[in-house]
């Protein structure tokens, strides 16, 4: 059954980046209760937010997986290559955010809220940061280089409000000052209660009134698997205008298993066994294709789908890439003092440095292997991981050649997207006009497909040229940094 790589792009980007968080296992050995988020944490998150999740840090640092990968070791030079970014100080960690659906959930803002088991001055953090003290309406906050502020709102517990908008995070703070219930919506609300004792980590998305009926009938009718089936594409686009959200949840013990909810109105059992082919044209869409992915096996549940399966420790990185705190320098760097700049420090710096961003450009190196060109999402992300490594006492020059990697990888990033764009400006020309009906609105054409195929195939020839000469400059400048830090600290790199 073949998938068109653009069908489905409206309805499904909500969709995407939450499919891609989407891991479950079973609970650690002596586990005694989640760490649900306080209802102080949760009263804090404004009515706005439509996206949150939830990290259980004590439990997931305890897992066998955890500690094998030394991932709450902050002086091992493995240490940033752990794929979530969590303070090993925290208890929990929750996430709130206003996503825009409809434009591949870009972020809006973004609040993380960190229940802390060891406090971290405001002071400390923007020393760590990089940043300089600056309070919010009397609340002690730092200003980071991260475009995010750090604000000591409660004792024990901090927040990173993202971006670093002053008037924004002031009227912030007055409702969360003011609010006494938690403001969230039904739908997040519910998925509240997957953090269980089987479970580390939930990541909902609110989508209800978010499909457009034109634009999933126009979707649909791009894919080859209702190409003859026009009812059977009508009882499908009835289902999936009725979305209502997306819950993950991740647990991890000696390996990761994952499991994936998507929720409808209406009983899915129309999906049949197109159920997991749209997922997989979803992601495809999306330009997040995640290899796990292929494997998991779909069950149909009532209102819901579920999705499960295996997921490779890279495959932990990328999700953990998607929905994260601002920063962690501030933890990352906590015990370090910036005078001691010795030999020792710069080694063991810049060795984890290098290690780190060695780590991310092997998971993204096995995208060339991969018979789908759908990673942009992730080309983007890692951009953004490299950024956010610690750079206290890294040497100069390897600092440079991590610089100018996150950049390259924005850069495929942006080639692939930028090819989405100009293919969608050129296939616009061969789409038809819309008619009503007794039965509402619908599309009454029949694309072109020859045509948009062609277009489709030129632009991704030049993003695919792109990313091929990238990854050999990638290649050549880290061989290069290896061998000259190697030479200049007498230590294998």
């Amino acid at each position: 059954m073949t998938r068109s790589p653009i069908a489905l792009r409206a309805l499904v980007r909500p969709l995407v980046c939450c499919l891609a968080v989407t891991v479950f296992a079973l609970p650690p050995a002596g586990r005694a209760h989640a760490a649900l988020p306080t209802k102080e944490m949760l009263q804090r998150l404004p009515p706005s937010v439509n996206a949150i999740s939830v990290i259980d840090v004590e439990a997931l640092l305890n897992s066998p997986l955890a500690k094998k990968q030394k991932w709450h070791s902050k002086r091992d030079v493995e240490y940033g290559t752990r794929p979530l970014m969590v303070p090993p100080e925290a208890k929990t960690v929750l996430v709130g955010a206003l996503l825009d659906p409809s434009n591949d959930l870009g972020q809006q803002w973004q609040v993380s809220l960190i229940d802390m088991a060891t406090d971290i001055s405001i002071d400390d953090i923007a020393k760590t940061e990089g940043g300089y003290v600056d309070p919010i309406d009397d609340v002690a906050a730092a200003w980071t280089p991260s475009d995010a502020y750090a604000l000591e709102i409660a004792p024990h517990v901090l927040a990173m409000a993202q971006p670093a908008n002053r008037q924004a995070i002031s009227r912030w703070l007055k409702f969360a000052a003011t609010n006494k219930e938690p403001a969230l919506s039904e739908y997040l609300t519910n998925a509240m209660s997957r953090l269980t004792d089987s479970s580390q980590f939930v990541l909902a998305l609110d989508l209800a009134d978010v499909p457009k009926r034109h634009k999933v009938e126009e979707r649909l009718a791009e894919l080859d698997m209702f190409s003859g089936r026009d009812m059977k594409r009508a009882e499908v686009a009835d289902l999936l205008v009725g979305l209502q959200g997306i819950t993950a949840t991740v647990s991890v013990t000696d390996s990761i298993q994952a499991e994936l909810r998507v929720d409808f109105r209406d009983d899915v059992g129309p999906l049949g066994d197109l159920a997991k082919p749209l997922v997989l044209a979803a992601l495809d869409a999306f330009d997040a294709h995640l290899s796990d992915i292929d494997g998991f096996e779909a069950q149909l549940n009532g209102k819901s789908v579920t999705l499960s399966g295996p997921l490779s420790i890279d495959g932990l990185r990328r999700v953990g890439s998607l929905l994260q705190m601002s920063t962690t320098k501030f933890s990352d760097l906590q015990d370090v003092d910036p005078a001691e700049s010795g030999s020792s420090n710069v080694v063991q710096a810049s060795l984890q440095y290098y290690n780190s961003i060695t780590a991310l450009i092997e998971d993204l190196r096995h995208t060339l292997e991969d018979s789908r060109d759908n990673h942009a999402v992730w080309m983007e992300r890692y951009g953004r991981k490299v950024d956010a490594l610690p750079i206290l006492n890294v040497d100069s020059d390897l600092l440079a050649w991590g610089a100018n990697v996150a950049v390259t990888f924005r850069e495929m990033g942006l080639a692939k997207r930028g090819a989405g764009i100009r293919g969608g400006v050129r296939k616009s020309a061969v789409y038809g006009d819309y008619s009503y009906s007794d039965g509402g609105y619908y599309a009454s054409y029949r694309p072109a497909a020859d045509v948009k195929n062609q277009i489709n195939r030129e632009e991704q020839a030049q993003a695919k040229a792109v990313r091929y000469n990238s990854w050999k400059e990638i290649e050549d400048t880290r061989a290069d940094i290896r061998r000259q830090m190697t030479l200049k600290y007498s230590v294998e790199f």
